[in-house]
């Protein structure tokens, strides 16, 4: 026996239909679903659209392309912990700084849809520049910041402390395309 073990703990064991197992699978799916939902259109836009040139497809892809690829890394590997086919993950965040990146994130996404739903029930009107309709600003900014906070916290803590879950690398990419999808309007509005 090693010096400093202690006694081995079994795992209990899970079954396949577990609601752990069966929560992971679903949340992969979503990821993996989200990202699709993504890549897809792009590809197709940037097929389609020959006035631009080919240098700049590219860079849009690369711009787009890398943060959705983590966020589909991350669907696949939850997923496939989910279904057994793959060591046992940790699909939460362990560290403080994973916990804020999932958390912030969480945020953005929330005030994303808040903002969504804002547009679809016709509660922003029309406006000339940005700021005239506080109502359409203040959620995207904020979630904006929330989105860039996020993706800088789970950075740190990839980096730093060592976090390895795929909610973290998930939080990363849906923050850094955010974040590039916000300093891209904000450099070329239009």
């Amino acid at each position: 026996m090693l010096v400093g073990s202690g006694p081995v703990r079994e795992k209990p064991p899970t079954t396949p239909t577990s609601p752990k197992r069966v929560g992971m699978i679903i949340v992969g799916a979503v990821l993996v679903a989200g990202a699709a939902l993504i890549v897809v259109p792009m590809l197709l836009a940037l097929a389609v659209d020959t006035s631009m040139p080919l240098s700049a497809r590219l860079a849009n892809l690369a711009l787009f392309g890398i943060p959705t690829a983590l966020v589909l890394v991350a669907g696949v590997t939850i997923m496939r912990a989910g279904t057994g086919h793959a060591p046992e993950i940790q699909v939460l965040p362990t560290t403080m700084p994973g916990r804020w990146a999932v958390g912030l994130v969480g945020g953005s996404l929330t005030l994303l849809t808040l903002f969504i739903l804002f547009v679809v029930a016709g509660q922003v009107p029309a406006a000339e520049t940005f700021f005239e309709n506080l109502w359409a600003a203040v959620p995207l900014l904020v979630a904006w910041a929330s989105a860039f906070a996020g993706s800088i916290a789970g950075v740190v803590a990839m980096g730093w402390r060592g976090e390895r879950s795929p909610t973290v690398l998930a939080a990363v990419g849906f923050g850094l395309f955010v974040s590039l999808f916000g300093i891209g309007e904000a450099l070329f509005p239009h």
